[in-house]
């Protein structure tokens, strides 16, 4: 695919020409965001987009080289502008963005064009559009034992645990819901480090993990630290999506960048990034 510098920096100038039109007050009552808290700034930048991540997430330096792969394909200027701390903690090893709904909105108004790292949610504001995924990561099963092959093999005292919250703990519960005669007992913890720091300390039998936050905690290889990633899951759990927010009224925007993600995933540039940050296994698919 090939875009013509000329007519992306008109549709960039149009999108920010449409989230300027709106009226500030309007969109401050509808978030009910106090108007002195933030200024509403025109979003028109010629010929580049102003790309935010979060700085303390472990996916913060894929992000930005992202951002800019995204840039080079669109033949726009980037800016990578670091998203201000929350009140809310961050999750460690997680993918989840510590941001409230009123950081979110405030962040779109006053210094973001798009903003990397949000998942395709039902859950997500209604002010957000987000963009097509750029990774599709897999939950993958992981244990400390040599001999163990599964959820068969795990005795009446074993434990199978999860981040709790997350799409892996809602499949399982769902699985032992199904199979009241499990032998095994079901654990969730707070995070993902705890997880896996139980799993590497033989406090489960198996643990259920999401695949980036297995691979950075152990920088790419698993089995450096004792831990063998099962073959396959005994039941589905839907891969977590993760795209790019833009204000819902941005269409213009969002297409771009869904279609510069369209063409970074199939040149291979997205997964050659996924694997120099250690967010997949090497040569996987």
């Amino acid at each position: 695919m090939t875009f013509g510098t000329t007519r992306l920096a008109l549709l960039i100038g149009l999108c920010g020409l449409l989230a300027a039109s709106l009226p500030a007050h309007a969109q401050v009552q509808q978030q009910d965001v106090p108007r002195d808290l933030f200024t509403q700034q025109l979003r028109q930048q010629g010929n580049s987009v102003t790309f935010c991540y979060n700085p303390d997430g472990m996916m913060a330096a894929f992000e930005q080289d992202l951002a800019r792969a995204i840039s080079d394909v669109l033949l726009i200027e980037s800016r990578l502008f670091a998203l201000e701390a929350s009140v809310l903690p961050q999750p460690p090893l997680d993918h989840r963005l510590p941001l409230q709904v009123a950081q979110i909105f405030v962040a779109l108004a006053q210094d973001c064009d798009a903003i990397m790292g949000f998942s395709l949610s039902p859950s997500n504001p209604a002010f957000v559009l987000v963009t097509k995924p750029y990774m599709e990561t897999p939950t993958v099963m992981v244990t400390i034992d040599p001999e163990l092959a599964g959820l068969d093999g795990i005795g009446k005292e074993g434990v199978v645990a999860t981040r709790g919250l997350s799409l892996a703990d809602n499949a399982l519960i769902n699985y032992v819901a199904a199979h009241p005669d499990a032998r095994w007992t079901r654990s969730s913890y707070r995070t993902n480090r705890d997880l896996i720091e139980a799993a590497l300390g033989g406090q489960v039998d198996i643990a259920l993990v999401w695949e980036p936050a297995l691979y950075v905690a152990t920088q790419g290889d698993p089995s450096l630290f004792g831990l063998r990633v099962l073959p396959e899951l005994p039941f589905p759990v839907r891969p977590l999506q993760t795209g790019i927010g833009t204000r819902a009224e941005n269409t213009y925007l969002n297409q771009l960048l869904g279609d510069a993600i369209t063409e970074l995933q199939a040149d291979g540039t997205i997964r050659s990034l996924m694997e120099q940050h250690l967010l997949k296994p090497p040569g996987s698919d």
